[in-house]
């Protein structure tokens, strides 16, 4: 974590002496998910899989390269996860009382370093494509189990110690900007490593929100 931090520290005291670059915020929610590999048989799978509502907020440095592009470095904090709903292919226990209901609820925090470069197509809107770096600061997971017999019990657990520190992914996005210091950002960002080792599954996460120049 500490040469995470470092690192960070590095790269945006780099960009602050560099001249012509504009600062901003973010904010925006989320919906996320995680993409299984199906090919490891699990009672999660992608099939019960109900997306997360989350949020992301951070801060932005972009500078131009040209006419038509530009770099954007991001700092953001990510509240993102998954949630599943089992309501079939539940085993019956033993005896007379059995599971009727699964609810599964994965909470993660992430730091993350998005690496854009923006193509400018008009005056108000661009594209924007480019890795992101994230890392883990916890999971928590819920869960709620209902039984036969009207009993239901609930677990919450801290298991960041089961997932992996840092995840990668890439980004594809658009934004619109409809005013001289704020704008709108679409994004998409695939993981392209699993957060877990044990059972591989990749984060999903779909994002809508407003950005604000500080200098534009």
């Amino acid at each position: 974590m500490k040469k995470l931090l470092f690192a960070i520290f590095i790269v945006l005291s780099t960009i602050m002496q560099a001249q012509d670059v504009n600062w901003g915020v973010k904010l925006g929610g989320t919906l996320a998910s995680t993409h299984f590999n199906d090919e490891i048989p699990s009672i999660l799978s992608n099939d019960n899989s109900v997306k997360k509502p989350g949020f992301q907020l951070g801060v932005f440095a972009r500078k131009n390269i040209s006419t038509k592009f530009t770099f954007q470095l991001e700092l953001n904090y990510a509240l993102i996860g998954d949630k599943y709903k089992i309501t079939s292919g539940i085993m019956p226990m033993t005896g007379t009382v059995y599971l009727t209901y699964a609810e599964y609820i994965k909470t993660l925090h992430y730091l993350q370093l998005p690496f854009l470069i923006q193509y400018h197509a008009g005056n108000k809107v661009n594209f924007e494509t480019g890795p992101q770096l994230g890392y883990l600061i916890s999971a928590k997971t819920h869960s709620t189990s209902e039984y036969s017999d009207g009993k239901v019990k609930t677990l919450d657990q801290d298991e960041t110690k089961y997932f992996n520190a840092l995840d990668f992914g890439w980004n594809l996005g658009v934004n619109y900007q409809f005013a001289k210091k704020y704008f709108i950002n679409i994004k998409y960002t695939f993981g392209l490593v699993s957060i877990l080792d044990a059972d591989p599954q990749f984060n999903r996460v779909g994002q809508i929100g407003i950005g604000y120049f500080f200098s534009n």
